[in-house]
């Protein structure tokens, strides 16, 4: 686990530094969530739209878009695949993204399509996840977004 104050990344999970998007591979899924950071950084979450069950995407193409106390952006593939399954609770209790992001705040699972490619540009590894925290929470300072 990576904790730096109040801030935690599980260093069990793979991370798009781009999105600051988790990732879980479990049994041929990946389940995907937002990590405490740039949670922090985007503020409450507001509203959230998942794409549907059976949407296609390339890593990079929207799978929804969140509207967040500080800003409204599209969430980003970390990973190529398809949507298999949604947190439909998120449709009605979009606080549960910034109240539990590593259990009940996931947003989607994929089934992923390039894995073994595309799991080589995350973060993964304990000493890789806690720089990369460090990395981010100096640039968040920097910028503004967290005290």
């Amino acid at each position: 686990m990576a904790t730096l104050g109040k801030y935690t990344l599980p260093d069990d999970l793979f991370y798009d530094r781009d999105n600051h998007l988790w990732l879980k591979p479990a049994d041929g899924t990946v389940t995907i969530g937002a990590d405490m950071l740039g949670l922090e950084a985007m503020g409450d979450m507001a509203y959230l739209s998942l794409e549907k069950v059976g949407t296609v995407a390339q890593r990079g193409d929207a799978i929804g878009s969140l509207e967040a106390a500080k800003m409204v952006a599209p969430i980003l593939a970390p990973i190529s695949g398809t949507v298999i399954e949604t947190n439909e609770t998120l449709a009605r209790a979009p606080h549960l993204v910034n109240e539990s992001p590593y259990e009940r705040g996931w947003l989607v699972v994929m089934s992923p399509s390039a894995w073994a490619d595309e799991s080589a540009m995350l973060v993964s590894g304990a000493q890789s996840v806690r720089a990369f925290l460090e990395e981010e929470m100096e640039r968040y300072r920097e910028q503004g977004w967290i005290d």
